[in-house]
């Protein structure tokens, strides 16, 4: 079977096309020039751009044993098309399904391991994904597996070295990711393979170059602090030690490029942890080197015991560091620095409390994602259970360049809580966003896009109050929309084309469930770090009606009525509209996107996801700004049409409150 990049949906081999969404499921655009090359070709023919992901594959076997990992021979006969041929002439590879090669195929004739604990050698390679719409090795383990537990897991055969990965997951981005792992038992090696990081500096460089505050570099200490934790209690916190492993991504987040053991031999303590921040800043030339020192001689005095004491001392530093900047930006008789008592107070607002030594030998939560993008190979995904964090949301509504009035109309209404217990903090919050665009060329268009706005408003004002609205009840709210706007038509005498419409996209949030609903060629998008852009919904048109019935995509959109609506709101009776409902879970940050045909015309968002939405994903930018430039864009490149884009910033975080984490 191939997946699908777009909508995940299962095709035959035989496939060229999606049956479902017609996405072509042999070829993708280059991500440099456009031109259109196989899913697996490594570099585009025409510019010479990658074209495929690297990622690093973790092999573990005995130290004794020669380094030969890409084994695998193919069958003879397979045959290879000419533009893959020409740069992919491999005969082996590192698994039986044929999956992954080499980026180097001599590598394994002068690698070294990485590090060596006990018998165990450990080695890191650069490899790519040649059947990037196949299902994973992990994926179809983990859809058989029935227990959750270490041991069965195992027995299933995912790899011993995979648990770190997993145990460790909710400091991504800073641990790499887990995509895939697999055993082979002939030769005692166990595989994983990771998702690349690709920091833009070292830690020590971008301590150096950035312009941080003290508070800032006290941060981060905090946030390595907590990973230490994690790392120590699976001895893994060489992973941190090696100043080579460290670096900063482009959001500014710690990442390690790989995890590493502990050699059981030599001991890892708290001061360890503490040298290699001196190491970083002196390097960097950083004058936070004193207030770091002080702290290994407390270390060393004993008068600092644990991580959650170090943790304590450096919530001081940091408070003591906002108030000197404090200083420096107001009148010094506006402001005093409070005495050493006031600020071991203000510290003790943070406690961390000792967390329990033992831990069950169950993972809570084992998950596939087989989301795929064109530019990105198609991976499973394991997470731990996501809680949510924060939601931040804007709109926008512009009346175009050609439109004497605004036809569009949209509704937001969101709302979080924030609860502080001795167990930690937990939030709590729901969200819904509507966006109608009343139909061109339809008499009052308008007060058909209001009429649904405001009803659906209202009935899950009253719908909405215990429990997360079912698909029913969606899609109940919808008939009444369309039943009010129908009733309104035949109380007017409209007929035909002088009938109003609307169609709608609509997103219902709780915790990190999410709905999605819709009627028309209104979209929602979703944006993720991971898999980059994804329309999530379908089109009601002539065209994706065809595909849908078999019809080649090509032939579908050269129709002249391809683009018309097979469903709006308004129009005909609720025997004529069939909603387009999913539920779907939030696993990961997201910025999900409602808007009007006239946003995303002409491939607008796909053409330049990169350069509008991509940065709008990270908590430090700015929502309005965003959609403000997006807004411009969409008048020069389309301006036909209204144009409305409601946008929803959706952070998460790992909810280990009820459930400890999968600890190696």
């Amino acid at each position: 079977m191939n997946i699908c990049p777009e909508c995940q949906h299962e095709n035959g081999e035989e496939n060229n096309f999606c049956d479902k969404c017609g996405t072509s499921l042999t070829h993708k655009n280059c991500p440099e020039c456009g031109e259109r090359v196989l899913f697996t070709q490594k570099n585009c023919h025409k510019c010479g751009a990658l074209t495929v992901n690297i990622y690093t594959c973790i092999v573990s076997q005995n130290y004794s044993a020669s380094p030969k990992f890409a084994i695998f021979q193919a069958p003879v006969g397979e045959e290879l098309s000419e533009e893959v041929e020409s740069e992919l002439t491999r005969e082996f590879y590192l698994d039986p399904q044929h999956r992954y090669c080499l980026v180097d195929p001599q590598v394994q004739e002068k690698i070294q391991p990485f590090v060596v604990r006990e018998d165990q050698a450990f080695y890191a390679l650069e490899i790519i994904n040649l059947q990037p719409l196949k299902k994973s090795t992990l994926d179809s383990i983990l859809e058989t597996v029935e227990g959750l537990d270490k041991q069965s897991l195992i027995d299933a055969g995912i790899p011993a070295i995979a648990f770190p990965y997993l145990t460790l997951a909710e400091f991504a981005p800073s641990i790499p990711e887990l995509v895939d792992g697999w055993v082979n038992p002939e030769t005692d090696q166990q595989f994983v393979v990771i998702s690349q990081s690709k920091p833009e500096k070292s830690f020590s460089e971008y301590l150096a170059s950035t312009e941080l505050t003290s508070a800032q570099v006290f941060e981060y200490l905090d946030y390595t602090a907590r990973l230490w934790k994690g790392l120590s209690r699976i001895n893994y916190c060489q992973s941190f030690l090696q100043e080579a492993n460290l670096g900063i991504d482009s959001e500014d987040s710690v990442i390690l490029a790989k995890l590493e053991p502990d050699n059981p031999h030599i001991p890892v303590n708290l001061d360890d942890f503490l040298k290699i921040w001196l190491i970083l800043l002196e390097k960097a030339g950083r004058s936070e080197v004193k207030s770091v020192m002080d702290l290994l001689d407390q270390v060393k005095e004993d008068e600092i015991k644990n991580i959650n004491e170090l943790r304590e001392q450096i919530q001081s530093l940091i408070q003591e560091a906002q108030l000197n900047l404090m200083l420096q930006e107001q009148d010094e008789e506006a402001l005093l620095i409070p005495a050493e008592e006031e600020l071991a107070a203000l510290s003790g607002q943070f406690e961390f409390e000792d967390e329990p030594e033992e831990y069950s030998d169950t993972l809570p939560t084992v998950i596939s994602n087989t989301n795929t993008k064109s530019s990105i190979d198609d991976q499973p995904t394991v997470v731990l259970p996501m809680r949510l964090l924060k939601i931040t949301d804007a709109a926008y509504s512009d009346i175009g360049r050609k439109r004497s009035h605004n036809e569009d109309c949209f509704a937001i209404s969101s709302q979080i809580s924030k609860q502080e217990t001795p167990q930690g903090t937990k939030y709590e919050g729901r969200a819904m966003y509507i966006v109608c665009d009343g139909m061109g060329g339809h008499a009052a268009g308008e007060v058909a896009s209001a009429m649904a706005v405001k009803t659906l408003y209202d009935y899950f004002q009253e719908k909405w109050q215990d429990g997360f609205p079912t698909p029913q009840i969606i899609e109940e709210g919808i008939y009444l929309a369309n039943k009010n706007i129908y009733n309104a038509n035949r109380e007017k005498g409209s007929l035909g084309s002088q009938r109003m419409g609307t169609t709608l996209v609509m997103a219902l949030v709780e915790g990190t469930k999410l709905a999605i609903a819709h009627v028309g060629d209104s979209r929602i998008y979703r944006l993720t770090r991971k898999w980059g852009l994804e329309q999530l919904t379908v089109d009601h048109s002539v065209a994706q009606a065809e595909i849908k019935n078999g019809v080649k995509p090509e032939l579908a959109f050269s129709r002249p009525d391809a683009y018309q609506l097979t469903q709006a709101l308004g129009p005909r009776d609720n025997n004529f509209v069939h909603p387009d409902i999913k539920i779907m879970e939030i696993k990961e940050d997201i910025l999900l996107l409602l808007c009007s045909d006239g946003l995303c015309d002409n491939s607008l968002l796909e053409t330049h996801w990169q350069e509008y939405l991509n940065p709008l994903i990270s908590s430090k930018a700015n929502l309005e700004e965003g959609l403000a430039q997006l807004i411009d864009l969409g008048n020069q490149v389309n301006g036909h049409d209204n144009i409305t884009v409601v946008a929803s910033r959706i952070k998460v975080q790992p909810n280990i409150d009820s459930q400890r984490p999968f600890i190696y």
